[in-house]
């Protein structure tokens, strides 16, 4: 979960970039690098996967994965540092 200072800081929740795969991880890694990641897991999040629709079978498939993969590699290595200074500053 991220706040709403977390979106005022950055300017988005998540990455609009990333088609399903890689956002947790590139969010992740942003709240790991200033110190603001915490992992319950005494919580448990129940979700239902639909993978039988047209739209779940185009992100699972044509090599979404790998686009997105290819894709973290990218953002992380242009943004991340930009978007550790954004998070560290509206922290102070």
């Amino acid at each position: 979960m991220v706040t709403k200072q977390w979106y005022h800081a950055l300017g988005y929740y998540f990455p609009f970039v990333f088609y399903h795969w890689y956002v947790d991880t590139y969010t992740k890694e942003l709240a790991e690098s200033i110190d603001r990641y915490i992992f319950l897991d005494d919580i448990t999040i129940k979700a239902k996967k639909i993978t039988k629709d047209t739209t779940a079978q185009k992100i699972r498939t044509q090599g979404i994965p790998q686009r997105d993969k290819y894709t973290y590699h990218m953002i992380k290595k242009c943004y991340f540092q930009t978007d550790v200074q954004k998070l560290k500053e509206a922290i102070k």
